[in-house]
């Protein structure tokens, strides 16, 4: 009986220390709701001294919660420039493992705020937050390895730090690691992967991540090129005043891609652009002033805005000032400082200035007359497939100036701008056919191309063509048109052709005998120097 009694006694003592223990256990834990960290642990070591048992996950939140006040102490401090003292609260909780303040301690010891600039302890600060998920930090570590901040350059390293803060939604991360795919570093190279990290980026704001998509539309990177959807995106950016953005939008509208082509818009939003030091905006407010386009024509502007950006090395810039040294347009016309801008846009690669700087070189104009250093330059612009540099470097083959003569290399460079459609290659193609010179000689193909240059209206063609009819070498013979295509080339003043002309009406070739228009153009071959004419007129 009295055992019963003991054990009912006992049971009911048990009960009311369980629900002591239960008591304490909600009121330590709705202090901690509270944020009230100090109550919650002295109401936590009497419950623990009564109970003799140890709470871990209530001592974990306690710590937690320490931290968490620790860590927004510190934003606090640190927002009010106050570093030293955000620094020792943030190390009070990073103690506790507090991912959040490693992170904010690891950007302290990054900057050099609070404490002294200490790149290793920022990297480690920033792996143990990483370690613990927080995209923030995952994101820095792979800024380090991306740019080599305290530790070699490895960006195989940057796109897994990358990728591991862009799951997580991290908007920076997601557009580092499209930057990544777009250039391929540290992972092949992929369009279309760099397109979906920047779309995600995008429509969470990131203005760079909104410029790149509309580029991506504009340049066909990993998407159909929709200049519609490009400017949707560029508009996007700019709101949030995106430098590239204003000039890409102001491009669109002064090309008229996905808007109704609008110079004056155009114009407004290059000089936006400018204003922030946009250097292909300068160059286009320098192409607008030169054009008209969107505001008044004015050269001087023009070289103002393309001296700036050519000396930010622009070599559109450069080409353009040199035109204008060139031509006097805008600036006093000096040979030497065109050769300068030239010289500078064409180590650049920029054709168009390789080729001008090789016809100065071949002139001797702003610099000492060099047909070798001429030949250089139309070299390099031929091989971007310049036309007028191919042209003038077969030129230099056929006649040995500034390079060993050669005439197949000659031909083959003809060819290349007569299929293009150049007369002036069209009609050297003919000649090279006509006698022989890098082909075998074939009059049938010399009278092909003598023709295409002669309907272009090229006198020394219509010349040569009607010679063929004449002679009936590679077409039939056919004076009435010889004497046609005569005609043609001696209106245009070519000294062969009124000679011939002159033949046709005396002899009453193709034509019926007209002496009076024979000496009419012997005498006009004459005055240029013709010696058969001058002959025939003795």
């Amino acid at each position: 009986m009295m055992k019963r009694i003991f054990i009912m006694l006992l049971c009911i003592a048990l009960v009311k220390v369980s629900s002591a223990q239960k008591d304490d256990t909600e009121r330590i834990e709705a202090l901690l709701d509270k944020g009230e960290c100090d109550k919650a642990k002295t109401l936590y070591d009497a419950h623990v001294r009564k109970v003799k048992f140890t709470d871990y996950s209530i001592e974990k939140r306690i710590s937690r919660c320490k931290a968490e006040f620790w860590y927004n102490a510190g934003l606090e401090k640190y927002a009010q420039g106050k570093y030293s003292d955000a620094f020792l609260l943030y190390t009070m909780a990073a103690k506790n493992d507090y991912a959040a303040a490693q992170y904010e301690l690891g950007r302290c010891y990054e900057l050099g705020h609070g404490t002294s600039k200490d790149l290793s302890e920022a990297l480690d600060m920033y792996r143990n937050a990483a370690e613990q998920n927080n995209p923030k930090a995952q994101n820095r570590m792979g800024v380090f390895y991306y740019e080599g901040i305290g530790v070699p350059v490895n960006n195989s390293e940057a796109v897994i730090w990358f990728r591991k803060a862009a799951e997580r939604g991290l908007e920076e991360a997601q557009y580092r690691l499209a930057i990544c795919y777009l250039k391929g570093m540290g992972v092949n190279k992929s369009y279309a992967e760099a397109v979906k990290w920047f779309r995600k980026a995008a429509e969470q704001g990131d203005a760079e991540s909104q410029y790149y998509m509309g580029l991506c539309y504009y340049r066909r990177y990993g998407l159909p090129r929709n200049y519609y959807e490009a400017v949707e995106w560029f508009k996007k950016a700019v709101d949030q005043n995106h430098v590239m953005a204003q000039f890409y939008l102001g491009l669109c509208y002064y090309e008229g891609n996905g808007v109704k082509r609008d110079y004056a818009t155009a114009y407004h939003w290059f000089t936006k652009a400018e204003k922030s030091g946009n250097v292909e905006a300068q160059y286009y407010i320098g192409l607008c002033h030169y054009e008209g386009n969107g505001t008044n024509k004015n050269y001087a502007e023009a070289v103002k805005y393309f001296t700036k950006a050519a000396e930010n090395g622009n070599a559109e810039a450069q080409y353009r000032l040199a035109e204008c040294y060139r031509t006097g347009y805008g600036v006093e016309k000096d040979n030497d400082e065109a050769v300068k801008w030239y010289t500078k846009a064409a180590e650049q690669n920029h054709a168009p200035a390789c080729y001008r700087l090789g016809v100065c070189h071949y002139n001797g104009l702003g610099v000492e007359q060099n047909p070798a250093e001429a030949v250089k330059w139309f070299t390099q612009a031929s091989d971007k497939d310049y036309m007028a540099a191919q042209y003038s470097l077969a030129k230099c083959y056929s006649q040995g100036i500034g390079v060993e003569q050669n005439y197949q290399e000659a031909a083959v460079l003809f060819r290349k701008v007569a299929e293009r459609g150049y007369y002036k290659a069209q009609y050297n193609m003919g000649l090279c056919y006509d006698q022989g010179l890098g082909v075998e000689r074939n009059i049938s193909e010399a009278a092909k191309w003598y023709r295409k240059a002669a309907e272009q209206g090229y006198a020394p063609a219509q010349s040569n063509l009607a010679a063929c009819y004449a002679s009936g070498e590679g077409v039939s013979e056919n004076l009435g048109e010889a004497f046609a295509w005569f005609q043609e080339a001696a209106e245009r003043g070519d000294a062969d052709a009124q000679y011939y002309l002159g033949v046709c009406y005396d002899k009453g070739y193709g034509v019926n005998e007209n002496r009076f228009l024979a000496k009419k153009w012997y005498r006009k071959a004459a005055k240029q120097g013709h010696e058969a004419a001058r002959k025939v007129l003795e």
